[in-house]
């Protein structure tokens, strides 16, 4: 059987070994309560983390980056976090 090599552990007898967050007949999908589908992690899915709002969940095209300034001392030039 054709396993996804992304979600699965190994092919044994025609049978797919799905790893700890993945799901499927060929280890293609990611449990429910999981996203993210990633050869690098060793469960195949990160677990939903949002602060107990919700369990579904599912990547994003956005990303995130580190915004660095720099300031004169007490002079933030109407600076806001918003």
């Amino acid at each position: 059987y054709n396993c996804d090599q992304t979600g699965s552990e190994s092919c044994q007898g025609g049978a797919c070994q799905c790893k700890m967050n993945v799901e499927g007949r060929s280890c293609s999908g990611c449990k429910p309560g999981t996203f993210h589908l990633s050869q690098e992690n060793k469960d195949g899915c990160l677990s939903c983390f949002c602060m107990g709002v919700t369990q579904q969940c599912s990547s994003s095209s956005y990303y995130r980056d580190q915004v660095s300034t720099a300031f004169s001392p007490r002079n933030f030039q109407d600076f806001g976090l918003v």
